[in-house]
């Protein structure tokens, strides 16, 4: 493996732990998400410690990591990965690893969050062996510089093939939101009612499509608040395994884009005796959703334009490469923008983790093309 990635740290540079850590069990209550990527994560581990094997089998005696809460585990320490064989070293040719060799490309942000639920994991199994060298770290600890090296090398690959180092959706505007209730309103039939109800509530609950699936009738009740006639809705949260209730308002411009109309619609024309709201809606549907109306709107001729700007007061354009999260980035940016509406109001609302806050500050932050290109925020 590339030497870059071979880390030979002085133990003085891992400092002490000052207080004690409350551990817990990893995956005990994270979301069935969080559990797809641990899973996934885990496969290239498995991966990548066959591959190392292949190459020494002497050295690299393991085939497949077994933790201690795996189920095929049956008690025996010699399925048990030698704690002196989980080093720094280890992690920087894993890290190196997943750059390198698997195909398609693993993406900066995928190869981050590997790295980070291996590591987790293996903190929590290994506690009682490494928990007061390997694994305690201080601000300029070893792992804090590993995810340093990783971001420097696909920064490097940005700046050589002229990319951006994350690729991530592009926040819906209220223009597009509305214009897309406007052709999804023009089709008039149950599905389409449907899909412009989940984009709609999508944007003011800032949730994931999956969450807004398993909404149903008794998650959704009225609530009045001084000022205003509110829904306040239950939804449940796939990241963090909790639940939350939210008030979603009235729209103040666009019955097109209200709550209230968009759902009262839908529930007008269901002839289905289902409580579920939403009978489609995962990121694969929303994406081809998206992908068909946006060609609709590219395709429609100068009269049909002229309608809409002049009778709708909309620009008749949609955002480029919209998809699946693209309301809830779009709804965050526009609640960003209104004043009185601080950062740390948006960030639980969408259910953003505040060890990937960075991607909260990505959303929110006015950058250019060459600013894309890099990271807007650090996770250390």
């Amino acid at each position: 493996m590339d030497e870059d990635y071979e880390f030979d740290f002085d133990e003085e540079e891992v400092e002490a732990v000052e207080e004690a850590v409350v551990l817990r069990d990893v995956g005990a209550d994270t979301g069935s998400s969080l559990k797809r990527v641990k899973n996934t994560a885990f496969k290239h581990f498995n991966d990548f410690l066959k591959y190392l094997h292949d190459c020494n089998a002497v050295e690299n005696p393991y085939t497949r990591y077994v933790s201690l809460h795996d189920k095929n585990f049956d008690g025996d320490d010699n399925q048990r990965m030698a704690p002196e064989y989980i080093t720094q070293f280890l992690f920087g040719k894993f890290s190196h690893y997943l750059i390198e060799i698997p195909e398609p490309k693993i993406k900066y942000e995928t190869c981050l969050s590997y790295v980070s639920r291996v590591k987790c994991t293996l903190s929590y199994d290994y506690n009682a062996e490494l928990g007061n060298t390997l694994f305690s770290q201080g601000r300029n600890g070893w792992y804090a510089q590993l995810r340093q090296k990783i971001e420097r090398h696909y920064t490097s690959q940005c700046a050589a093939n002229n990319t951006r180092l994350s690729d991530s959706a592009p926040p819906m505007t209220e223009n597009d939101l509305e214009l897309l209730c406007w052709h999804l309103l023009e089709r008039n039939t149950n599905e389409s009612l449907a899909d412009r109800c989940l984009l709609v509530f999508q944007w003011q609950m800032l949730g994931r499509i999956n969450e807004l699936r398993q909404m149903d009738l008794t998650s959704i009740a009225f609530y009045n608040t001084r000022f205003y006639r509110c829904l306040n809705v239950k939804i449940d949260r796939s990241k963090t395994s909790d639940t939350q209730q939210l008030l979603v308002c009235m729209h103040n411009v666009s019955w097109k884009m209200c709550p209230f109309h968009a759902l009262g619609s839908l529930l007008a024309t269901r002839c289905s005796a289902t409580s579920r709201i939403f009978q489609h809606g995962n990121s694969k549907y929303v994406n081809n959703l998206l992908k068909v109306v946006t060609r609709e709107v590219a395709e429609g001729t100068a009269e049909s334009r002229q309608l809409h700007e002049l009778s709708n007061g909309l620009v008749y354009e949609l955002t480029k490469d919209l998809r699946s999260q693209s309301s809830r980035s779009g709804g965050a940016t526009a609640l960003g923008e209104y004043p009185g509406i601080e950062c740390h109001h948006i960030v639980p609302r969408g259910n953003w983790t505040w060890d990937r806050i960075h991607t909260m500050f990505s959303i929110l932050s006015v950058a250019d093309d060459e600013c894309q290109a890099i990271p807007h925020g650090r996770n250390k």
